[in-house]
């Protein structure tokens, strides 16, 4: 009998996870949708402020599942909340990577999830989020995906170019840049990248084919540009400051006028 956990995608990425009895794995708070032989508990990772903090700044929920085998073992179907598929990252002891906010969905027991902060730019402009996740120890780590995932390494001295908004993991030893796509701000808005993020080698970065719903219509293709966006606000506040600048004059020029007839 295997003491070993398995696990496989559905065709409908349904991840589908065989527990001997006594094997934990923790999940996103509702990602179970079915299972055999299983008992289900509910956790808080890392304490009350770590769990606070990965639920307001990275679109985690608040609890995580624990699901244990029971008996002669049992099995788990799992699924994210978004449409896309489901990548498997198997980490080893030492090394950590970053993830987008909301994109874990299960991992090993002995995989440890905490939150972190990009710096404002990243934050804003990389599409990952200002409070992305960090995740630690060793196992197999799986993520949530709009549209397919896949995975590109570069090598020492290489670049490697990602959309906004396309990232769904990378290593924390690589860091990266947030950049417009071209060296012109109008090319930039007019070539539908706006900003993108470059990555420096070795590095292998895990990307997702499509980007996420827009809140508004939720059409991931209408989603807004944060570069047209500030260009956009920039050109209303330039015209406002400008219609205040002139009525300031007018009343000054008014007011000096009447003192002259005075």
């Amino acid at each position: 009998v295997s003491t070993q956990s398995t696990w496989a995608n559905t065709p409908d990425n349904v991840l589908k996870v065989n527990l001997p009895s006594g094997r934990t794995i923790k999940a996103e708070s509702g990602a179970l949708i079915a299972g055999t032989g299983i008992e289900i508990s509910s956790s808080m990772e890392n304490g009350f402020f770590s769990s606070l903090f990965r639920s307001a700044l990275a679109g985690e929920k608040f609890f995580m599942q624990t699901i244990t085998g029971t008996g002669k073992g049992g099995e788990v179907y799992l699924a994210s909340n978004g449409v896309g598929s489901i990548a498997a990252v198997e980490l080893k002891q030492g090394e950590e990577i970053h993830i987008k906010q909301d994109g874990f969905l299960a991992g090993s027991s002995t995989i440890h999830i905490s939150t972190i902060f990009q710096s404002l730019k990243k934050g804003v402009f990389s599409g990952a989020g200002l409070g992305i996740l960090k995740a630690t120890g060793q196992g197999t780590i799986f993520l949530s995906a709009h549209g397919s995932a896949f995975t590109k390494s570069i090598g020492a001295g290489e670049e490697l170019i990602v959309d906004n908004g396309n990232l769904i993991a990378w290593p924390a030893s690589c860091n990266y840049t947030v950049t417009r796509a071209t060296k012109s701000i109008v090319k930039s808005v007019t070539s539908g990248e706006g900003f993108v993020c470059r990555f420096q080698g070795p590095a292998t970065v895990l990307i997702q084919s499509q980007l996420p719903p827009s809140p508004i219509n939720g059409n991931a293709k209408q989603q807004a540009n944060p570069l047209a966006a500030c260009i956009v606000l920039g050109i209303f506040g330039f015209v406002f400051l400008a219609v205040i600048i002139v009525a300031l004059i007018a009343v000054a020029t008014e007011e000096t006028g009447v003192k002259t007839e005075l």
